[in-house]
């Protein structure tokens, strides 16, 4: 792109002088990580970026989305990167601050979040006064890391409940301010990545 050119773009958009070619610059950078081969072994979740790519932690431990799933003390970490644009098209910090990847295992969240299914969860979302109604998390009860759906009530307690209608094998369970304790919220379930 001419110079000249760019500069117009620049004034017709009211963008600062030389912004065009920070993004050319940014462009140049990519194609050189691109031909990096110490730049290939990650997997970039999102579409083409200027931006750098976000690291966000794989943790290879798995939140049971049914009666609890026990990890070791000190799970080893992995990273994943994302782009800037994925992050902020699901309302989730561009920094990756707080954002951690992990799988569910067990069956009584049914079709929404299959056995294995791998979750990127926000652990920025972990209090109870901050509950999303209708919004599933990850919980880690007793050295458990169980995975529910949240539904406050009028009396301000909250129901952890499976999506699995089975629930002789996954029953409801009702916490308080008081109780909350016990469940040490993990994070909030953001997005899942499922294969058809």
């Amino acid at each position: 792109m001419g110079s000249e050119f760019a500069r117009d773009i620049e004034e017709s958009l009211g963008l600062v002088h030389g912004w065009m070619d920070s993004i050319e610059d940014a462009k140049a950078e990519g194609i050189a990580a691109e031909n990096d081969e110490s730049a290939l072994d990650h997997v970039s979740v999102g579409v083409k970026t200027a931006y750098p790519l976000v690291p966000v932690k794989y943790l290879d431990i798995k939140a049971s989305c049914g009666n609890g799933y026990a990890n070791e003390d000190h799970p080893s970490a992995h990273t994943q990167v994302f782009t800037v644009e994925f992050l902020r098209a699901n309302s989730l910090p561009i920094d990756g601050d707080g954002l951690v990847l992990m799988h569910a295992c067990s069956d009584s969240m049914g079709y929404t979040i299959p056995h294995g299914t791998l979750m990127l969860v926000n652990t920025n979302e972990r209090e109870f006064d901050n509950f999303t109604n209708n919004k599933v998390y990850v919980f880690n009860a007793d050295g458990e890391m169980i995975c529910k759906r949240a539904i406050k009530n009028l009396n301000g307690t909250v129901i952890l409940k499976s999506d699995n209608m089975d629930k002789d094998s996954y029953p409801d369970q009702i916490i308080s301010r008081d109780t909350f304790g016990q469940f040490n919220l993990f994070g909030r379930v953001r997005y899942t990545f499922s294969q058809l």
